[in-house]
């Protein structure tokens, strides 16, 4: 068993060195051939799912934000963009938006672009953000988004960082709370994108 692990696992870095230049989907249905035979999804796999995806185009899309604003992921190439899909119903994502909230405001002068994607509704998320503020740049009703357009499990929080050439960086599912964990992940890799010419 391990070993056919560690062939998965060598299987997903090979592909995420070749995903340089694929499309976003193309990279997705090859990445998910190891899942298909699959009754359940492990975190393990889910990790190395997303690992596999690195390299590959980021899916483009378009979302309104709550002050009605129009954004469009692929008129953001040359920024850093990263994308939180979260619920108000989920508690660890409510956990760990404090620190995310620290970490928008260490990079606000940065060429950085933070978007919160929830599957409510404008209405739900205004309510929600009364008691507990994000400051991320929320989108309402983005459920497509998750599922249909990056096709990601159903879990959240799941985070995804692209990169100024519109390519996924990194990506995860899962909270880090705490300004701690959260810095130690983030942060490397938001740098390593700012530094990319």
């Amino acid at each position: 068993m391990k070993t056919l692990y560690t062939l998965f696992t060598s299987m997903c870095l090979l592909l995420a060195v070749q995903a340089n230049g694929q499309t976003y989907h193309e990279q997705h249905a090859e990445c998910s051939v190891a899942f298909k035979n699959k009754e359940s999804l492990t975190p393990g796999l889910v990790a190395d799912f997303n690992e596999c995806m690195v390299g590959a185009d980021a899916p483009n899309f378009i979302v309104t934000t709550l002050d009605g604003a129009e954004i469009e992921l692929a008129k953001l190439k040359g920024k850093v963009v990263v994308l939180n899909f979260w619920s108000t119903t989920c508690k660890p994502c409510i956990e760990e938006m404090p620190a995310l909230n620290e970490l928008v405001r260490f990079y606000k002068d940065a060429n950085v672009i933070f978007l919160s994607l929830a599957p409510e509704n404008a209405e739900t998320l205004e309510k929600f953000f009364v008691r507990f503020p994000f400051d991320y740049t929320p989108a309402a009703d983005a459920e497509k988004v998750k599922s249909e357009i990056f096709k990601l499990q159903t879990i959240v929080p799941y985070s995804v960082i692209i990169d100024k050439e519109g390519k996924i960086k990194k990506m995860w599912f899962g909270s880090f709370p705490g300004r701690e964990h959260i810095f130690s992940l983030y942060t490397p890799l938001i740098d390593e994108c700012l530094a990319k010419r």
